[in-house]
């Protein structure tokens, strides 16, 4: 083949491509800015999506001995009961052999509490071998999505604010997980 056709060819795929991605990463949201960030475009989160998975029911389990009175978790929703000066501790287990490759991910959505108030979300991941510590704040009615690597992890969620009038009002958390494995 003449290397200038070669080039040519080469050039045009190369334009085609470029093209492909700037059109997949266009907002979805007709009203947004029009301003292309290529990590949220929904053309990286199908590419993240696929090498990622949840973290299933059965590999959380609450650190009691570590969390106060009252935290409780039931199925896939928290609640945390007000004003406990201490958080309340989640313990997430290793991936298991066949998810060890992939990254695990976790959303919280705070569902209910104190309208205007905000949890301080902790993920600590020491045993990975991309051990990292990360701290989010979770405002009421939000989400916050959290990847968690192959090794354990501890999840710590903050005490939860009173309501504006004094009264007890525990904060509750929904987990955005997969259903548990089957053992059969």
């Amino acid at each position: 083949m003449n290397p200038k056709i070669f080039i040519i060819i080469l050039i045009v795929l190369i334009v085609i491509f470029a093209a492909g991605i700037v059109i997949g990463s266009q907002p979805d949201d007709p009203g947004s800015d029009g301003e292309i960030n290529f990590f949220d475009s929904s053309l990286a989160q199908d590419i993240r999506a696929r090498f990622s998975t949840r973290v299933r029911l059965d590999e959380i389990a609450l650190n009691t001995g570590a969390s106060p009175d009252g935290c409780l978790l039931q199925n896939k929703q928290m609640t945390i009961p007000a004003d406990v000066s201490l958080p309340c501790r989640l313990d997430i287990d290793a991936a298991e052999e066949d998810d060890s490759d992939s990254v695990r991910t976790i959303t919280l959505h705070f569902a209910g509490g104190p309208p205007g108030a905000a949890l301080q979300v902790r993920l600590e991941q020491p045993n990975s071998d991309k051990a990292l510590t990360v701290n989010k704040e979770l405002p009421f009615g939000e989400r916050v999505e959290l990847e968690v690597y192959e090794g354990s992890a501890r999840l710590i969620i903050g005490e939860c604010p009173a309501g504006d009038d004094d009264s007890a009002v525990a904060c509750t958390i929904n987990l955005t997980v997969a259903d548990a494995a089957d053992d059969g």
